[in-house]
């Protein structure tokens, strides 16, 4: 009898034991946010979130459409803001105005990337970067195995944020966004953010 009793007592503790792993290990595989906002980092190290434009630098730059008014504003006000060598001159030839376009030392912080096509030159310029500036909401998905978070982000423009389309001046006019990223969670590998680049805006 005494024997049976200490084994269903060893029994008793084995069993305890197994629970408490299983609730321990279910608590460690959980979303919160800390694990997100580290995952988050991480993700921005090797992917930063930012927005850029592609333009054409050089001496014979022609402004087309129904914006060139506006377009040209904005290149003067580079101009006057030391990002840019900007110079105007009438190609007789052709009969229009056209313009000598170069970034300054200034306006070369801001460089991307710089490409050729036949004799064009196009330069591809940040606008803006998302500065991760904390975690809103966690909100799980256990029948997806998937979670959304709402994350706030500092947005800080570059002077050549004046060039980006009207829609995202409008979207980003304010200091800082919400957006709403999605993590998977892998079986073997654990939580993990979907491409950080492709994310849904929080109104």
């Amino acid at each position: 009898i005494i024997n049976n009793l200490i084994n269903q007592n060893q029994m008793k503790r084995i069993l305890a034991f197994l629970v408490l792993g299983l609730l321990l290990g279910s608590c460690s595989d959980k979303l919160t946010s800390s694990k997100a906002e580290k995952l988050i980092q991480e993700s921005l190290g090797k992917e930063p979130i930012y927005g850029d434009i592609q333009i054409q630098i050089g001496d014979n730059i022609e402004f087309f459409g129904y914006t060139v008014k506006e377009e040209l504003e904005s290149y003067r006000k580079l101009k006057e803001e030391g990002m840019i060598e900007m110079n105007e001159r009438k190609n007789e030839y052709r009969r229009a105005t056209v313009y000598s376009i170069h970034l300054t030392d200034k306006g070369k912080q801001y460089l991307l990337k710089e490409e050729k096509y036949n004799e064009r030159v196009f330069v591809t310029i940040k606008t803006y970067s998302a500065i991760f500036n904390g975690i809103e909401e966690v909100h799980l998905i256990p029948e997806q195995n998937s979670a959304r978070v709402l994350v706030s982000f500092k947005i800080e423009k570059t002077p050549f944020f004046i060039l980006e389309n009207l829609e995202n001046q409008e979207t980003l006019k304010d200091d800082s966004v919400r957006r709403v990223l999605k993590f998977r969670k892998l079986e073997e590998k654990g939580w993990k953010v979907n491409n950080i680049n492709n994310y849904d805006i929080e109104h």
